[in-house]
């Protein structure tokens, strides 16, 4: 029994129960309608024929006028329309062709199809008549299905990542690597990689999937050319090449070593060790690549190092070969490079102490042990320890060469970062305008700012343009500041004084006369040495003035 009052609750009486059908049960309802019928329940006991099995309950739907348009099947249970065509659609989703009676499961005919759901019913004749068709492709990633036409092997790139395709990577290319025309992803026809393994044929991107690759390049390698798998090479004439000058040493991680064959010592894994991946001068991979292990324990490219020690010198500027980590400042050795480059590591070898030992007295004159980048915990250089001030010297000044001499002159002009010079001398050459200690030469020169009574440490233009002047890092780096310092007159308190205004004349300062005379007089024991100089000072000269007018004239 059904009835229907005027508010908007419905009774249904379904096995000799009463339940109310309010719209918050609605859902709930249709759940269990579909229970039922998936239960197999007997749907005779439904009292009412015109009400719908799965939708049906208390829901006014007119049931499909389809009286002598179908097949005649057993099924006598009523199914709305909307009903009917969800269910054929869940069918279609799930991939079922041959479409069945929710009820019954008769199969409808061709026919009954086309009358109970058209729209389905075309998809699925489409279907077949492209299942019915030669190379037709149907996407992974999205409902499209589109023909595919295999190209021609000129039509296909000969080369990728610049390494000519054999002719049989070629072919599989033009027969299996399809695109499709919706998403636009590129995929194998053959083995299904996504995307398209170019460059190599399905079974060597099987081989690479393995794991079987080169050492080399990491292409795709026949594991059965070696019983290690990290030694493995893909074939190539270049990867040959490199593989038969590499070490056949394997770490315990499992990796090869990317070292030279027959060396002493093995550089660290980059695959495994943490910031240490990468060549610090090329800034590429270590991986596939013939690399050497240095004194200071810092891996690089082989080639780089040879690049590093053999770069061309121009002008009287020195570009000492120093290893590319930051903050490390030792020269590059290794017994590789002196059978190679033996000219140029032999010549280097034997400038090494005297480069250090000059960056050692510019330490002492510049201070360079107080320098932030060095005293600072934080900084790279402090990983040297001691050496930290000499690395950072050796890093950051401009080393120069004088080959006016008989014995070539070495020197600092300023730091590697200071503008370029236009003309080059030495503190030994008649033309330069500083003077020099009578004891200790001109290594521990102090020279004062062009600006200020600081000591100077770069080198940059005058406030005329016309030459190069000495500059603290302050007004090396505020060039304002100099407007305001030039006119100020000095206390009498600097290491300098009693000196002229600025911007007058050069003045220098001994700095290791400036310590020694420290010293003495902190014990009392100050002598006449140092008497009538004070502090050290040393001015130029009247003939030295004189000479540096001439020569700029």
């Amino acid at each position: 029994m059904r009835k229907v009052g005027a508010g908007k609750t419905k009774v249904v009486k379904i096995k000799g129960t009463i339940k109310s059908t309010t719209k918050k049960e609605k859902d709930i309802r249709k759940r269990l309608c579909c229970t039922i019928q998936s239960n197999n329940y007997n749907i005779d006991k439904i009292e009412s024929n015109d009400v719908c099995v799965i939708c049906g309950l208390g829901i006014k739907r007119p049931l499909p006028n389809l009286k002598g348009q179908l097949d005649y099947h057993s099924c006598y249970a009523p199914l709305c329309l909307q009903c009917l065509q969800r269910c054929l659609e869940q069918q279609f989703k799930m991939g079922i062709k041959e479409l069945f009676c929710p009820i019954c499961f008769h199969a409808f005919s061709d026919t009954d199809r086309a009358i109970v759901h058209p729209q389905i019913n075309n998809q699925i004749s489409e279907e077949l008549t492209l299942s019915n068709l030669e190379n037709v492709v149907n996407c992974r990633f999205c409902p499209n299905r589109y023909i595919f036409e295999p190209v021609s092997k000129e039509q296909v790139n000969s080369e990728y990542h610049g390494r000519k395709l054999t002719d049989i990577q070629i072919l599989c290319a033009a027969l299996n690597a399809v695109t499709c025309n919706e998403c636009r992803i590129s995929s194998c026809r053959n083995c299904g990689a996504v995307p398209y393994h170019l460059g190599e044929t399905c079974e060597e991107h099987k081989w690479w999937i393995e794991g079987s690759v080169c050492r080399i390049c990491g292409r795709a390698a026949n594991p059965q050319d070696n019983d290690e798998v990290a030694l493995l090479n893909c074939g190539h004439p270049d990867c040959i090449e490199i593989a038969n000058q590499m070490c056949d040493h394997i770490h315990a991680c499992g990796h090869a070593c990317c070292g030279v064959k027959n060396e002493k010592f093995h550089p660290h894994c980059p695959e495994c060790t943490d910031g240490e991946s990468l060549c610090p001068h090329c800034d590429k991979e270590l991986w596939g690549s013939l690399c050497i292990s240095l004194q200071c324990k810092h891996t690089i490219h082989l080639s780089c190092a040879k690049e590093i020690i053999m770069r061309s010198r121009s002008g009287p500027e020195l570009k000492l070969p120093l290893c590319p980590v930051i903050g490390c400042g030792e020269f590059i050795k290794h017994e590789i490079l002196e059978r190679e480059v033996n000219s140029d590591y032999v010549e280097w070898l034997h400038l090494e102490q005297q480069i250090d030992r000059i960056a050692h007295q510019r330490i002492i004159a510049e201070g360079i042990e107080f320098h932030p980048e060095v005293a600072s915990k934080s900084s790279p250089f402090s990983r040297a320890g001691e050496k930290a001030a000499l690395n950072w010297a050796k890093k950051k000044l401009r080393f120069m060469i004088c080959t006016q001499h008989t014995v070539p002159v070495i020197y600092t002009s300023g730091r590697i970062d200071d503008p370029p010079l236009n003309s080059f001398s030495c503190p030994n050459c008649i033309h330069y305008p500083y003077p020099n200690c009578p004891k200790h030469g001109f290594n521990y020169m102090q020279f004062k700012c062009d600006c200020c009574c600081s000591v100077g440490v770069r080198r940059g233009k005058s406030h005329s343009g016309d030459g190069y002047v000495w500059l603290c890092e302050i007004c090396f780096d505020m060039p304002g500041r100099s407007d305001l310092a030039r006119n100020a007159a000095c206390k009498g308190n600097c290491r300098f004084a009693p000196h002229p205004r600025s911007r007058n004349e050069f003045y220098g300062r001994c700095q290791k006369c400036g310590i020694i005379k420290s010293t003495l007089r902190s014990r009392g024991l100050a002598t006449n040495a140092f008497a009538n100089k004070p502090l050290g000072v040393l001015q130029a000269s009247q003939a030295d003035k004189d000479k540096n007018k001439a020569v700029k004239k």
